[in-house]
């Protein structure tokens, strides 16, 4: 978390108007400014996604 109360050019208050939860839009924005490499560290990718359990049928 990054703490952003004092501007950092002119020192005047700041205020939190929006926040950003999700890594993988975390990871996109930083890749885009180039602050990090473009391939997504594992540890923010998604699991696969699974359909609901089979219905046992009696």
């Amino acid at each position: 978390m990054v703490k952003a109360e004092v501007c950092r050019k002119c020192g005047g208050k700041v205020k939190i108007i929006a926040s950003i939860k999700d890594p993988l839009v975390i990871v996109n924005i930083l890749a885009h400014l180039d602050l990090i490499d473009d391939v997504i560290p594992s540890i923010f990718q998604l699991p696969e996604a699974q359909g609901p359990p089979s219905e046992m049928f009696l």
